[in-house]
């Protein structure tokens, strides 16, 4: 059972960055995923580090030139602060 979570404030970059600079921001906070926000700092999608390998490595993309944008998970499945833990991950389990 958990008792008490220690949360942080998540990474956030705009979805004009670069996947380099993107990247380098992950490295630095020592996280495996950022959150992109557009021109209203609005949720755009999420860049992890499984997309570097996957998406960018993978089919050789010019992360030095090529917005994070391009890359990243869109329409993402959240819940609110509010959502009970076991609402939350039968979500998760079903993909709604």
């Amino acid at each position: 059972m958990v008792k008490r979570l220690r949360l942080s404030r998540a990474l956030t970059v705009p979805e004009t960055t670069i996947i380099y600079e993107a990247c380098c921001r992950m490295a630095a906070k020592r996280v495996s995923a950022l959150f992109l926000t557009d021109s209203n700092a609005l949720l755009s999608g999420l860049l992890t580090d499984k997309d570097g390998i996957t998406s960018v490595i993978a089919h050789a993309i010019d992360f030095m030139n090529t917005l994070a944008s391009k890359v990243i998970t869109k329409n993402l499945i959240y819940v609110l602060s509010d959502t009970l833990a076991v609402e939350a991950l039968q979500r998760m389990v079903q993909g709604l």
